[in-house]
């Protein structure tokens, strides 16, 4: 994230913060006009609260209407926050399997896809899956971003490809 978030949003993945901290954080963030994405600045507008003021805690979170539908067609860039600077380090734009409908779009950037790849690690070690065995992934691929951690999964777990032996049976 910027040097301007709170340091709350850039705990390790590992570390649990207070959630109502997290939260007035994360609504400082997302609805300040320095930081904020246009879709939230948009949203904002529309809003019958003011969320930097009147969302302090996890349980405020119901003030906000369900904005899923709104996240099948909005513009990708709409969904950069203006925090990450005007070359933010993006690893991909990814959509839901849209099985209730048209797919829902999110922006994945390098630090969200390298807590989600140290979480997967983590839980892979915590079940003693072992380090440096081959791997065969069968994962949803295209826009879908399970198949891209599961990559980055790969390439900390996994023998690499240049040093493995590979037979074919029969």
């Amino acid at each position: 994230m910027s040097h301007a978030a709170h340091p709350v949003l850039d705990l390790p993945f590992d570390v649990t913060p207070d959630p109502d901290e997290f939260v007035r954080a994360a609504m400082e963030w997302h609805f300040d006009p320095a930081t904020g994405s246009p879709f939230w600045l948009r949203r904002a507008r529309s809003l019958d609260f003011d969320p930097r003021r009147d969302v302090k805690s996890h349980a405020d979170l119901r003030l906000f209407p369900n904005v899923v539908n709104e996240l099948r067609d909005v513009p990708v860039t709409d969904l950069l926050p203006r925090g990450y600077g005007e070359r933010p380090d993006i690893v991909g734009t990814f959509e839901s399997g849209g099985t209730t409908g048209a797919p829902k779009r999110v922006i994945c950037l390098r630090d969200w896809m390298d807590r989600m790849v140290a979480w997967s690690n983590a839980n892979l070690d915590a079940h003693g899956f072992p380090r440096g065995a081959q791997w065969l992934g069968v994962t949803p691929s295209g826009p879908h971003v399970v198949g891209r951690i599961f990559e980055k999964s790969a390439t900390t777990h996994a023998v690499s490809a240049s040093s493995s032996t590979w037979t074919r049976a029969g």
